[in-house]
């Protein structure tokens, strides 16, 4: 009679394995302590910085209230602006004002931790998930994102729990997994509108990766644009009735025009980004009459910079490829000065340094862990995260790029990253063993010589 191999407990996903050392916990836990020295050092001198969103934030978290009858001075912000990062500032600032909402952070970057050790054990195994958990617990701007109030830390956290249960979903078939991975996935888009046309992606890839019949596939693609549209579709609601039209916010027109298409006229005539943006400003302005409502100022822009790109076809490239280097391997200088302004330039400079370093190591290594998963037939479980990663990418590569628009994108990398690094290991491993058996081959041999 064969003998059944006893079933992992449920907390083997924080230890390791049954009976082995706590090697993953022992590492979120060091991801949590240097987040929460930061927030920390943050809370004992002069706070967080804050930059125009961040002020924006404050105020849309003090007006929660008044987001269904806004007054006309906060219309336009509260259209610019989801709601869901300022309600998770209103949240945090009632358990101990700032320093709460970034008590907070730190919790959901604890969160984003395991998700990404989840996430890349199932796709290249215990090794890789360890090896993807450790890039991401201390990459730096992963880590000072933590203590800015800003929406990246919150946006990663939800947006990392909703590819795992993407993963869990197509692994089982399971429509309950797949409606909490759109409901997970229709919240992120609360804190930041950039991941709105996910769904576009994510329903082919789910019909393409659900092994069971049309029926099944149909059903799971429903259910996660059922989880998607309950709180992007009530936000939608609530602008068609305050802003004059359906849509989840203007801040997606609004970076068309002023960076995109502005960033191709500056690509392709030689002017600068700010007198190209002035210049389309203005055009805007001519055609914007008084009294037109936030929907209706939001077509004008995308009109407008639809047609400035069709018409810099080259610059818009430029731009996008500026932007792409940008997000993918800027070290984040401003962050390390918004965080740490009193840094000494020396180690200012090796922290640029390292987060440049592993932004290369990390978009090298998750080319080549793509590619060695599709080579060895694991093409269901890599192909979502492959899907998520392109589209953040290519959404978020333009003249508007920042480094901070890598933060979640980073944990996606690395669990891609994971299996090639681990197999990169295991051929230095046994080149090293070869290595050595030769040595000593070889001074067996001299003595038998000698001999």
């Amino acid at each position: 009679m064969r003998r059944e191999t006893p079933r992992a407990p449920r907390w083997a996903l924080l230890t390791g394995g049954p009976g082995g050392p706590p090697l993953v916990a022992v590492i979120v836990a060091v991801g949590v302590l240097i987040r929460s020295a930061l927030v920390a050092g943050l809370a004992g001198g002069a706070g967080p910085a804050r930059d125009s969103d961040s002020r924006d934030y404050l105020l849309l978290a003090h007006h929660l209230g008044q987001l269904l009858t806004p007054p006309r001075g906060l219309l336009s912000l509260t259209v610019f602006h989801p709601p869901g990062y300022p309600a998770v500032v209103r949240l945090g600032e009632v358990f101990g004002g700032t320093v709460g909402v970034l008590a907070m952070q730190v919790v959901l970057a604890g969160i984003t931790l395991v998700a990404t050790f989840a996430v890349g054990r199932r796709l290249g195994g215990q090794a890789a998930g360890v090896v993807a958990l450790v890039i991401v617990a201390l990459e730096p701007l992963s880590v000072l994102y933590t203590g800015l109030l800003m929406s990246e830390t919150v946006f990663t956290a939800l947006l990392m729990c909703s590819v795992w249960a993407l993963l869990c979903a197509w692994r089982s078939a399971s429509w309950r997994w797949i409606l909490l991975a759109g409901l997970l996935l229709g919240l992120s888009v609360l804190i930041r509108p950039v991941a709105l046309y996910l769904p576009v992606v994510l329903v082919p890839v789910t019909v393409a990766v659900v092994s069971q019949s049309r029926g099944r596939k149909a059903l799971m693609a429903a259910a996660l644009l059922i989880g998607f549209c309950v709180p992007v579709g009530a936000w939608v609601v609530r602008n068609a009735e305050i802003a004059g039209g359906p849509m989840v916010s203007s801040v997606d027109s609004y970076n068309l025009l002023a960076y995109r298409a502005a960033g191709a006229v500056a690509a392709e005539t030689g002017v600068t980004m700010d007198e190209a943006s002035r210049a389309l400003t203005d055009q805007l302005r001519s055609r914007v009459r008084p009294g037109d409502s936030e929907y209706a100022i939001a077509a004008v822009e995308r009109d407008q910079a639809l047609r400035i790109i069709r018409q810099h076809p080259r610059g818009l490239v430029i731009s996008s490829a500026r932007g792409f280097a940008h997000v993918v391997l800027a070290p984040g200088l401003g962050v390390v000065d918004a965080t740490s302004p009193d840094l000494p330039r020396p180690v200012r400079t090796l922290l640029a340094l390292y987060a440049g370093g592993i932004a290369v190591a990390v978009i090298l290594g998750a080319l080549a862990g793509a590619l060695l998963l599709l080579r060895r037939g694991r093409w269901r479980v890599a192909l979502g995260v492959i899907a998520v990663a392109f589209y953040l990418i290519v959404v978020s590569s333009g003249p508007e790029g920042e480094s901070r628009f890598r933060v979640p994108i980073l944990p996606l990398l690395a669990v891609l990253a994971g299996p090639a690094l681990v197999a990169l290991g295991g051929d230095l491993s046994r080149r090293r063993r070869h290595s050595g058996r030769e040595i000593v081959g070889r001074q067996a041999s001299q003595g038998a010589a000698q001999a």
